[in-house]
């Protein structure tokens, strides 16, 4: 379908092009249809014009591209390695891939220093700004995907500049195909919608002045005078537009408290500045082709940051701002996990990283703010949160357990509670069902008295817990927790762990000070049956809270449903704490996916519970433990 020139000759057929139209449009729908990936064409290399004084043509007999033994700074070069015309059959968006290799892989790891081997090109398309693209890695090897790319004409220049050490045996351009809605989301008409007018995240004009008013309480001074250092910090935020910048953590931070600040004092300078900021941060922000890491989380957190000014400092834009704005948000949205429209693959609001920022923070704060300019993200995203989740865990909450366990169902249910409280402060009444608000309690049953938890799913905090100092916590969802439930008891639970020093914007938009903390545990009852859909039941000798206890605390665990993904398979297993862990779980999440990981750790077998074997039943992923892997499970082992 793709074809390579050096120059397009003036006799091409029209109807030639009609076809090759047709036929690409034909492919994209089948496959945003069926979810078939389409296959990628290669660019010819022979095509390609080559810079000869430093680009080799040549290695292994094949004809490819490298630099040999140049170090070299390919922000400052100028003149391309290699270039090409590509002429594709209509202008829109398309995947550019790529297969490489190093000239000399064990140069590579001696040079490296951060043990992902990584080399960047840099790839100019058209007259777009200069990206760098992640070409060889650990992670995928020479097999790596460049991103989504815009061709704006139907013949474009494509400038390559190589890094040393490696070699290019091929690239290749594919349709990017945009996730399909299934037909139920697409004829979804949202039931519950955003009022008019702004603020209306986190806060609503009913709520604001009570929300500035707690401001002012003693209990809030440390939290407040955080968020007016940061406001008052005059930041010169230096770039340039021409260069991408990767995201900046701290810089986001100052960005949502200036826009705070406004919310708060109505400090127009300010605000200007927060507009600004944003403005110009999410003009070069560029995540390229990066996937390790999760680096989704990060991809949310500058379009939540981002959605924050849109609705809090809403007066102070003007209408090319709010475009902008606009457009940088969802040319962020297609680079989330979950693509946009939010459909991709098998993610899902109920379980795995669906269930995360992505949709109910990130997505639905998006949503919301450009609700009246743009309804169709909400639409989608309401879909997922109403439609999808709401109702399930209406059934599934009769057990106030998490179906993903102590570590990743705290780092998950925090995420649904901010979709919790968006709606309700955004409508001033709940769209989730009461008995989320009883969730919490199921970490404080699963403490044990040396502050680390009995185990439930794949825990990311047992290698951490090794030290005698550990306590477990997870105060942002805590906060979540006391803050939409009222319950006393949780928000002692919150303090214990330390409060939410790094977020003072989201404590003062949460905490009411008139709700006090109780620390006092001896009211709550010694056992707790956690009902029907999560069977299981953990009973102790007392709430003492301190190593040296001799309380007992015991879990047996039921049947009821099984969800996967971080869930075990160990209904009927059985653990008992006194002064340490005396029968239990004993695997170790080390990875996911690993056959490890799902031939030991997640299995029955890794649980203290009754076990039937098969010994033909086959394993999955088969392959012997690394050392690294039994040197970690010796060791803790010797806990």
């Amino acid at each position: 379908m793709f074809r390579i020139y050096l120059a397009k000759t003036a006799n091409q057929g029209k109807f030639l092009m009609a076809f090759l139209c047709s036929l690409f449009a034909f492919q994209v729908v089948f496959a945003q249809q069926h979810h078939i990936e389409l296959k990628a064409q290669q660019l010819e290399n022979k095509r390609a014009k080559v810079n000869n004084q430093v680009v080799k043509t040549s290695f292994n007999g094949q004809m490819a591209f490298y630099i040999d033994g140049i170090n070299r700074d390919l922000e400052t070069d100028v003149r391309p390695d290699l270039e090409w015309i590509v002429q594709v059959p209509k202008s829109g968006w398309y995947v550019l891939e790529v297969e490489t290799q190093p000239v000399d892989l064990e140069r590579l790891k001696k040079e490296d220093l951060t043990g992902k081997l990584t080399l960047k090109a840099k790839l100019q398309n058209g007259n777009d700004r200069p990206t760098f693209r992640i070409v060889y890695d650990v992670y995928k090897g020479g097999l790596q995907e460049l991103g989504k790319f815009e061709f704006k004409s139907k013949s474009q220049k494509l400038k390559v500049w190589l890094p040393a050490n490696l070699v290019l045996k091929r690239l290749s351009i594919k349709p990017y195909v945009a996730p399909a809605p299934p037909a139920d989301a697409e004829n979804y008409i949202p039931k519950i919608v955003p009022p008019s007018g702004h603020p209306r995240l986190w806060v609503n004009q009913e709520t604001l002045p009570i929300i500035r008013q707690r401001t002012l309480d003693t209990a809030h001074q440390t939290a407040w005078s955080t968020v007016e250092a940061k406001a008052a910090l005059s930041f010169k935020f230096a770039f340039d537009s021409n260069k991408e910048m990767f995201h900046d953590e701290k810089l986001e931070s100052i960005i949502e408290a200036k826009a705070f600040y406004y919310l708060i004092t109505e400090d127009r300078k300010v605000g200007a500045e927060a507009v600004q900021l944003a403005l110009d941060y999410l003009s070069v922000l560029e995540f390229g082709n990066v996937t390790y890491g999760d680096i989704t989380r990060e991809v949310g957190r500058a379009m939540y940051t981002a959605s924050l000014v849109y609705d809090w400092c809403f007066p102070l834009m003007n209408t090319d701002s709010r475009a902008q704005l606009r457009k940088d948000l969802m040319r962020l949205a297609t680079d989330m996990e979950m693509g946009w429209p939010p459909f991709f693959g098998i993610e899902s609001v109920v379980n795995g990283h669906g269930n995360e920022a992505q949709i109910c923070r990130d997505y639905l704060s998006m949503s919301i703010a450009i609700y009246d300019e743009d309804p169709l993200p909400y639409k989608y995203t309401s879909y997922w949160i109403l439609d999808q989740l709401v109702p399930l865990r209406k059934f599934e909450y009769q057990s106030p357990r998490h179906n993903q366990g102590v570590d990743y169902g705290g780092y998950r249910f925090g995420w649904e509670m901010h979709a919790a409280w968006l709606y309700y402060r955004m409508l001033g009444h709940p769209v989730f069902d009461d008995n989320i608000k009883n969730m919490a309690e199921y970490w404080v049953y699963m403490r044990t008295p040396d502050g680390k938890m009995l185990r439930d799913g794949d825990m990311f905090n047992v290698k951490y817990g090794k030290s005698e100092n550990f306590y477990w916590k997870n105060p942002q969802t805590m906060l979540l927790c006391y803050a939409y439930s009222g319950n006393r008891i949780i928000k002692g639970e919150f303090i214990k762990q330390g409060g939410l020093k790094d977020n003072p914007v989201l404590f003062l938009l949460l905490d009411d000070p008139k709700l006090k903390p109780d620390f006092d545990l001896n009211q709550l009852p010694l056992t707790k049956d956690f009902g029907p859909v999560l069977n299981s039941m953990v009973a102790r000798t007392g709430w003492e809270e301190k190593r040296s206890s001799g309380n007992v605390v015991v879990e047996l665990k039921g049947g009821g449903f099984h969800f996967g993904n971080h869930q075990h398979a160990d209904a009927g297993a059985l653990q008992i704490y006194h002064r340490g862990i005396q029968v239990g779980d004993l695997g170790l999440y080390l990875s996911y996916g690993s056959p490890y990981d799902f031939n030991f750790n997640k299995r029955s077998v890794s649980h203290s519970m009754m076990l039937v074997r098969d010994p033909k039943e086959p394993l999955l992923l088969e392959q012997k433990p690394t050392t690294a892997v039994l040197g970690l499970v010796s060791g803790f082992l010797e806990m």
